[in-house]
Protein backbone atom coordinates (compact mmCIF):
# COMPACT_ATOMS: atom_id res chain seq x y z
CA UNK A 1 0.00 0.00 0.00
CA UNK A 2 1.17 3.38 -0.95
CA UNK A 3 0.70 6.65 1.07
CA UNK A 4 1.06 10.46 -0.58
CA UNK A 5 0.58 13.29 1.72
CA UNK A 6 0.04 16.24 0.88
CA UNK A 7 -0.19 20.09 2.46
CA UNK A 8 -0.92 18.09 5.97
CA UNK A 9 -1.90 20.53 8.62
CA UNK A 10 -3.51 19.43 11.98
CA UNK A 11 -3.84 21.54 15.28
CA UNK A 12 -4.10 20.75 18.92
CA UNK A 13 -3.87 22.59 22.08
CA UNK A 14 -0.66 24.36 21.03
CA UNK A 15 1.09 21.62 19.20
CA UNK A 16 0.87 22.21 15.19
CA UNK A 17 1.89 19.27 13.13
CA UNK A 18 2.95 20.49 9.44
CA UNK A 19 3.93 18.18 6.66
CA UNK A 20 3.99 19.53 2.98
CA UNK A 21 4.63 16.41 1.07
CA UNK A 22 5.30 12.67 2.50
CA UNK A 23 5.28 9.63 0.25
CA UNK A 24 5.45 5.86 1.48
CA UNK A 25 5.66 3.26 -1.09
CA UNK A 26 5.78 -0.80 -0.68
CA UNK A 27 8.14 -2.72 -0.18
CA UNK A 28 10.13 -0.57 1.83
CA UNK A 29 10.94 0.27 5.74
CA UNK A 30 10.85 3.76 7.09
CA UNK A 31 12.24 5.07 10.06
CA UNK A 32 10.55 8.20 11.94
CA UNK A 33 12.85 9.87 14.62
CA UNK A 34 12.65 13.09 16.50
CA UNK A 35 12.61 14.42 20.01
CA UNK A 36 8.96 13.60 22.34
CA UNK A 37 6.71 15.97 20.90
CA UNK A 38 7.57 16.72 17.34
CA UNK A 39 5.26 14.44 16.04
CA UNK A 40 5.88 11.22 15.33
CA UNK A 41 3.22 9.61 17.35
CA UNK A 42 0.54 11.95 15.61
CA UNK A 43 1.42 11.35 12.14
CA UNK A 44 1.27 7.94 13.20
CA UNK A 45 -2.11 8.10 14.40
CA UNK A 46 -3.38 9.93 11.58
CA UNK A 47 -2.13 7.26 8.58
CA UNK A 48 -3.89 4.30 11.27
CA UNK A 49 -7.10 6.25 10.88
CA UNK A 50 -7.45 6.91 14.50
CA UNK A 51 -7.06 10.91 14.02
CA UNK A 52 -9.34 12.90 12.13
CA UNK A 53 -9.91 16.66 12.05
CA UNK A 54 -6.53 17.12 10.10
CA UNK A 55 -6.70 19.36 6.80
CA UNK A 56 -5.22 18.34 3.47
CA UNK A 57 -4.82 15.58 1.97
CA UNK A 58 -3.95 11.63 3.28
CA UNK A 59 -4.21 10.02 -0.23
CA UNK A 60 -3.99 5.61 -0.11
CA UNK A 61 -2.98 4.26 -3.07
CA UNK A 62 -5.46 1.25 -2.59
CA UNK A 63 -9.80 0.62 -2.72
CA UNK A 64 -11.10 3.13 -0.27
CA UNK A 65 -13.47 0.48 1.16
CA UNK A 66 -10.92 -1.60 1.90
CA UNK A 67 -7.98 0.89 2.90
CA UNK A 68 -8.26 0.18 6.63
CA UNK A 69 -8.42 -3.23 6.46
CA UNK A 70 -5.60 -3.51 5.27
CA UNK A 71 -3.52 -1.38 8.08
CA UNK A 72 -1.97 -3.05 11.49
CA UNK A 73 -0.94 -0.34 14.21
CA UNK A 74 1.45 -1.30 17.16
CA UNK A 75 0.68 0.72 19.67
CA UNK A 76 3.36 2.08 22.46
CA UNK A 77 1.00 -0.04 25.22
CA UNK A 78 -0.14 -3.38 22.97
CA UNK A 79 -3.26 -5.17 23.47
CA UNK A 80 -3.14 -8.66 24.00
CA UNK A 81 -6.31 -10.94 24.75
CA UNK A 82 -6.58 -13.38 27.62
CA UNK A 83 -6.27 -16.49 26.06
CA UNK A 84 -2.83 -18.35 24.59
CA UNK A 85 -0.80 -16.94 21.89
CA UNK A 86 -1.86 -19.27 19.28
CA UNK A 87 -5.31 -17.74 19.71
CA UNK A 88 -4.33 -14.58 19.87
CA UNK A 89 -2.28 -14.56 16.66
CA UNK A 90 -5.18 -16.87 14.65
CA UNK A 91 -7.95 -13.71 15.79
CA UNK A 92 -5.58 -11.48 14.05
CA UNK A 93 -5.25 -13.72 11.08
CA UNK A 94 -9.03 -13.94 11.02
CA UNK A 95 -9.68 -10.26 10.97
CA UNK A 96 -7.16 -9.82 7.87
CA UNK A 97 -9.41 -12.60 6.35
CA UNK A 98 -6.22 -14.52 5.29
CA UNK A 99 -5.37 -18.56 5.50
CA UNK A 100 -4.47 -19.78 8.63
CA UNK A 101 -1.61 -21.55 6.83
CA UNK A 102 0.21 -18.21 7.69
CA UNK A 103 0.16 -18.78 11.34
CA UNK A 104 3.52 -21.28 11.37
CA UNK A 105 5.06 -19.10 9.15
CA UNK A 106 4.47 -15.95 11.67
CA UNK A 107 5.24 -17.96 14.43
CA UNK A 108 8.68 -19.51 13.09
CA UNK A 109 9.41 -15.82 12.51
CA UNK A 110 8.97 -14.26 15.78
CA UNK A 111 9.85 -17.48 17.93
CA UNK A 112 6.83 -18.50 19.65
CA UNK A 113 6.89 -22.11 18.98
CA UNK A 114 7.29 -23.09 22.47
CA UNK A 115 5.08 -20.14 23.70
CA UNK A 116 2.14 -21.23 22.12
CA UNK A 117 -0.15 -22.49 24.28
CA UNK A 118 0.91 -19.98 26.85
CA UNK A 119 -1.47 -17.52 27.83
CA UNK A 120 -0.12 -14.10 26.19
CA UNK A 121 -0.88 -12.06 29.03
CA UNK A 122 1.34 -14.54 31.40
CA UNK A 123 4.45 -13.73 29.32
CA UNK A 124 7.38 -11.34 30.03
CA UNK A 125 6.98 -8.19 28.42
CA UNK A 126 9.87 -8.85 25.44
CA UNK A 127 7.90 -11.69 24.75
CA UNK A 128 4.28 -10.52 24.93
CA UNK A 129 6.17 -7.88 22.54
CA UNK A 130 6.63 -10.46 19.98
CA UNK A 131 3.43 -11.82 20.20
CA UNK A 132 1.55 -8.16 19.38
CA UNK A 133 4.61 -7.88 16.69
CA UNK A 134 3.20 -11.12 15.51
CA UNK A 135 -0.30 -9.99 15.51
CA UNK A 136 0.29 -6.91 13.52
CA UNK A 137 2.18 -8.72 10.97
CA UNK A 138 -0.67 -11.46 11.04
CA UNK A 139 -3.39 -8.60 10.62
CA UNK A 140 -1.78 -6.65 7.81
CA UNK A 141 -1.44 -7.04 4.02
CA UNK A 142 -0.28 -3.53 3.33
CA UNK A 143 0.65 -0.44 5.72
CA UNK A 144 2.29 -1.66 9.20
CA UNK A 145 2.83 0.97 11.43
CA UNK A 146 5.00 0.23 14.72
CA UNK A 147 5.33 3.05 17.37
CA UNK A 148 8.48 2.48 19.51
CA UNK A 149 8.36 -1.33 19.13
CA UNK A 150 11.76 -2.16 20.86
CA UNK A 151 11.60 0.30 23.97
CA UNK A 152 12.25 -1.29 27.01
CA UNK A 153 12.76 -4.49 25.46
CA UNK A 154 16.12 -6.70 26.34
CA UNK A 155 18.90 -7.56 23.26
CA UNK A 156 17.61 -10.76 22.81
CA UNK A 157 13.80 -9.97 22.29
CA UNK A 158 14.68 -7.19 19.95
CA UNK A 159 16.85 -8.73 17.53
CA UNK A 160 13.92 -11.02 17.03
CA UNK A 161 11.99 -8.51 16.46
CA UNK A 162 13.97 -6.23 14.81
CA UNK A 163 14.55 -9.69 12.02
CA UNK A 164 10.82 -10.00 11.89
CA UNK A 165 9.90 -6.10 10.71
CA UNK A 166 12.74 -6.99 8.19
CA UNK A 167 11.34 -10.06 6.53
CA UNK A 168 7.60 -8.56 6.54
CA UNK A 169 9.22 -6.16 3.85
CA UNK A 170 9.52 -9.16 1.09
CA UNK A 171 5.78 -9.32 1.12
CA UNK A 172 5.21 -6.00 -0.50
CA UNK A 173 4.25 -4.38 2.19
CA UNK A 174 5.32 -0.31 3.38
CA UNK A 175 6.51 -0.33 7.29
CA UNK A 176 6.90 2.69 9.12
CA UNK A 177 8.84 2.61 12.78
CA UNK A 178 8.83 5.37 15.29
CA UNK A 179 11.88 4.67 16.95
CA UNK A 180 14.14 7.17 19.56
CA UNK A 181 17.17 4.40 18.14
CA UNK A 182 19.22 6.03 15.58
CA UNK A 183 21.17 2.70 15.25
CA UNK A 184 17.82 0.35 15.14
CA UNK A 185 16.80 2.86 12.21
CA UNK A 186 19.99 2.52 10.48
CA UNK A 187 19.92 -1.17 11.03
CA UNK A 188 16.38 -1.69 9.77
CA UNK A 189 15.01 1.25 7.47
CA UNK A 190 15.81 2.02 3.70
CA UNK A 191 14.56 5.81 4.43
CA UNK A 192 14.73 7.62 7.45
CA UNK A 193 12.71 11.03 8.70
CA UNK A 194 14.05 13.30 11.08
CA UNK A 195 10.79 15.45 12.86
CA UNK A 196 11.48 18.55 14.50
CA UNK A 197 7.93 20.68 16.15
CA UNK A 198 5.72 18.92 13.94
CA UNK A 199 7.57 19.36 10.58
CA UNK A 200 9.87 17.05 8.62
CA UNK A 201 13.31 18.77 8.63
CA UNK A 202 15.29 15.90 6.34
CA UNK A 203 14.43 12.69 4.70
CA UNK A 204 17.52 10.78 3.97
CA UNK A 205 18.16 7.45 1.91
CA UNK A 206 19.86 4.49 3.24
CA UNK A 207 22.70 5.06 0.48
CA UNK A 208 23.17 8.46 2.08
CA UNK A 209 23.08 8.00 5.49
CA UNK A 210 27.31 7.79 6.13
CA UNK A 211 27.71 11.48 4.65
CA UNK A 212 24.38 13.16 6.25
CA UNK A 213 25.31 15.80 9.03
CA UNK A 214 22.30 15.28 10.66
CA UNK A 215 22.92 11.78 11.15
CA UNK A 216 26.31 12.30 12.39
CA UNK A 217 25.15 14.85 14.85
CA UNK A 218 22.58 12.49 15.89
CA UNK A 219 25.28 9.47 16.28
CA UNK A 220 27.60 12.03 18.31
CA UNK A 221 24.59 13.48 21.00
CA UNK A 222 23.69 9.56 21.15
CA UNK A 223 27.23 8.41 22.27
CA UNK A 224 28.18 11.46 24.05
Amino acid sequence: MEVLIRDLVYKKDGFYLNIKNLSLKNANIYGILGQNGSGKSTLLRILSGNLKGYEGKVEFCEDENKIYNNISVLSQKPYLFNCSVEDNIKMSIKWANTSLDKLSEIVKMLKLENLLKRNATSLSGGEMQRVAIARVIAQSKGLMLFDEPTASIDPKNTRIIEEAILNSKKDDRCIVVVTHNIYQAIRLCDRIIFMNMGRIVEEIDKAHIQENEIIREYLLHTSS
